[in-house]
């Protein structure tokens, strides 16, 4: 039943098996000692049709299988012509339909093609007639769809199972940014496809997507997964070799993950490195002998690399088993691999290594086995071959990721976080604020406590400060010696006046004090209320002073009835009964501020409202501008009288304080608005002593 303008191979017998040669590609074979002339060899495709030849003669001489029956076949050279591959399916199914010799055995079923495309064009014509269609070497993943072909079947995984295998192994190596390159048939296309859906769900990109012909090689890109036949993809490889484009993995399909002539001395440095998924190699008993016999094919004995051979040889048993009803196959008396009642989805993983002689070996690193759970079906046995394909690099703790506008997903930017956030993983989308009372480190990758700042005893300047506080109570408890030596010449309404304005002074210099560490909540209502109090009760006494001086220069009618002790009194208690109330209502309480200054936590006292301090100190600018009045008027009445001049001189020395202090104390933040408090104090108190008490002190020690 030879169909004119095929070469074909033709054995008649009880059923018959049809088979396409894919392309011119078998040599002289020799069955019960015809030669058969088939056309142009090439050494890759030499083995399957022997395979087949080989199978179909096991199967007819076991007396088990198919008892009685004898298998034929006949074999076709379809050049890789679709029209050719047609028109013998049309003559197929027309045996089918119209017997045209008795004698001759009818096909009932064909074996092939080895093209995904020819066998999806063979399988449309085929479904509707029921005829069984097995193919060795289909592995689109659209022949799987059994309402298209309902009659189509495969020794082979399907590309599906490849494409996950290969996302697999991408992401294994963290190859993140790819390149991709297809033929123009459906082994191509949707192989691809299904890859392209597999690594972006894994957050992996695609470059780019090209069909070959199209010469586009993008040198940035490291890694590039090929999905076509090596018929296709051969002049795209002399193009590499003419550019001379290395460097790069390749990630192959097992259609030309094992073809032998990329991995000779001419493309080795263009291949070295290269990623192969191949069908697992089996071994055929009795196939070697077989083969020898065939003369003069000695040359072509290799059984050590079988893929294709054994698929098409199991193709062939899946056949027969199945006319010897395969569906009642025990588990574990099954035909195929540890008697198994299917086959199972197994790749071996290649990597394209140098030899000593500049050629390329294929060495076996790792195995896809799908009969697996899921996290242990890719098994790598070496790493030597890995390179990294990124776009860009990662992103370092401490910046974030910003995807660069205009191009693939994995291409970015990192920027670095700003100064108040972090980020502490690599390739963080985004930066973080710190927990409060944290800041950043100066690398943006972690988060510290923030430094505290107050006024430390152990600082320079607080030392300082300190020192002056000590002396000036020191010269106050010296002073208060010296009044007390002098008591019996002295008024006892003016030592008791100048006592009492020592014991202010004194307290003004401890009041100094509470400045100084950490401060509570405690010692903030002391900082707010008491060095106030204490200043105006020593303005106070001196007002009473004046008050007197007063008295003495415009006689006893002008303030007669004013006596010290009152003026104390009725001066003082305003500002006493203020301050007691300021402290429990207004409730000064300690603020960590860490807004003040960026990375420090400003420790401080805060009021309620700035209100208090504010008639706090306006009360006390009333007394000193009424106690200037009183003792510049009684200056000017008689000037002998040096107390009043004294006086003024205290008076006119708390002014300029206070116009300095309060831009100071409003321009300065931390513990230098606390030290320009100090400051404050420390100099009105000694101004006061000086003034006040100095000449007394004076007149004294020279009696």
């Amino acid at each position: 039943m030879a169909i004119p303008d095929l070469q074909s191979v033709v054995k008649q017998g009880d059923v018959m098996t049809f088979r396409w040669l894919m392309a011119m590609i078998f040599a002289i074979v020799e069955v019960n000692d015809d030669p058969l002339l088939l056309p142009n060899v090439t050494i890759g495709y030499m083995t399957p049709p022997p395979a087949m030849i080989f199978a179909i003669v096991e199967v007819n001489d076991d007396p088990l299988l198919l008892p009685n029956v004898t298998i034929g076949y006949m074999i076709y050279d379809t050049c890789f012509n679709a029209h050719k591959a047609v028109k013998a399916t049309v003559s197929f199914i027309g045996s089918e339909i119209i017997p045209r010799q008795e004698n001759i055995c009818k096909p009932r079923a064909i074996i092939g093609s080895a093209s995904s495309s020819f066998s999806s064009i063979i399988g449309r014509f085929l479904g509707p007639f029921s005829i069984p269609q097995i193919s060795y070497a289909a592995t689109c993943k659209c022949l799987s769809d059994k309402k298209e072909y309902p009659s189509f079947f495969r020794t082979i995984p399907s590309d599906a199972f490849q494409a996950t295998a290969m996302a697999r192994i991408v992401s294994h190596f963290h190859w993140v940014f790819l390149g991709a390159l297809q033929d123009d048939y459906d082994y191509g296309k949707q192989g691809i496809a299904q890859f392209a859906k597999e690594v972006e769900n894994k957050g992996h990109c695609l470059d780019f997507i090209e069909t070959i012909p199209n010469n586009r090689i993008l040198t940035k890109v490291s890694v590039i997964v090929v999905f076509s036949s090596e018929r296709i993809f051969s002049p795209f490889v002399e193009e590499l070799w003419k550019r001379n484009i290395t460097g790069k993995i390749w990630i192959a399909s097992e259609d030309w993950a094992t073809f032998q002539p990329y991995t000779s001395q001419r493309l080795a440095h263009i291949f070295k490195g290269t990623i192969g998924f191949a069908l697992r190699r089996s071994s055929i008993p009795g196939f070697y002998e077989f083969l020898v016999t065939l003369q003069p094919l000695t040359q072509f004995t290799d059984v050590s690399h079988m893929r294709d051979t054994y698929h098409t040889y199991i193709a062939i048993y899946a056949l027969a088993h199945a006319l010897h009803d395969l569906q009642q196959c025990v588990p574990g008396q099954g035909p195929w691999d540890n008697a198994t009642c299917a086959v199972i989805t197994i790749y071996e993983i290649l990597n394209w290594q140098k030899n000593t002689e500049g050629d390329l070996d294929f060495k076996v690193v790792g195995i896809f086995d799908s009969s697996y759970p899921q996290e242990n079906q890719l098994r790598i046995d070496s790493s030597e071959f890995v390179p990294s394909s990124l776009c860009s690099n990662s992103c370092q703790p401490g910046t974030r990721k910003a995807t660069q506008i205009g191009k693939p997903l994995c291409c970015h930017d990192c920027i670095a976080c700003p100064q108040v956030q972090f980020s502490n993983e690599t390739d963080s989308q985004e930066c973080f604020q710190c927990p409060k009372y944290f800041w950043p480190t100066e690398h943006r990758n972690a988060c510290v406590l923030m430094a505290e700042e107050f006024l430390p005893l152990y600082d320079p300047v607080t030392i300082t400060l300190l020192v002056l506080s000590l002396i000036g109570i020191l010269l106050v408890s010296v002073v208060v010696a010296m009044m007390y030596t002098q008591r019996p010449l002295m008024n006892d309404e003016n030592l008791k006046v100048n006592l009492l304005i020592l014991v202010a002074l004194g307290g003004s210099f401890g009041s100094a004090l509470v400045f100084i560490g950490k401060p509570t909540d405690n010692v903030c209502r002391l900082r707010e209320t008491f060095p106030c109090v204490m200043l105006s009760l020593a303005i106070t006494c001196m007002l009473a002073k004046c008050t007197r001086i007063v008295q003495d220069c415009f006689g006893p009618v002008a303030v007669n009835s004013l006596k010290q002790k009152y003026v104390v009194a009725f001066c003082f208690t305003p500002q006493l009964v203020f301050s007691l109330v300021w402290a429990l209502v207004s409730d000064p309480r300690v603020n960590y501020n860490t807004t003040a200054r960026l990375g420090t936590i400003i420790i401080e006292c805060t009021l309620t409202s700035p209100l208090w301090a504010i008639c706090s100190l306006t009360y006390l600018i009333i007394l000193a501008i009424l106690c200037l009045c009183l003792a510049s008027k009684a200056h000017s009445k008689d000037s002998s009288l040096t107390e009043g001049k004294f006086i003024t001189y205290n008076m006119l020395f708390l002014f300029m304080v206070v116009v300095a202090f309060i831009p100071a104390y409003m321009s300065t933040q931390g513990k230098h608005t606390i030290i320009s408090e100090m400051f404050a104090i420390i100099a009105v108190a000694f101004a006061f002593l000086c003034c006040s008490f100095v000449p007394k002190c004076y007149k004294i020690y020279k009696k």
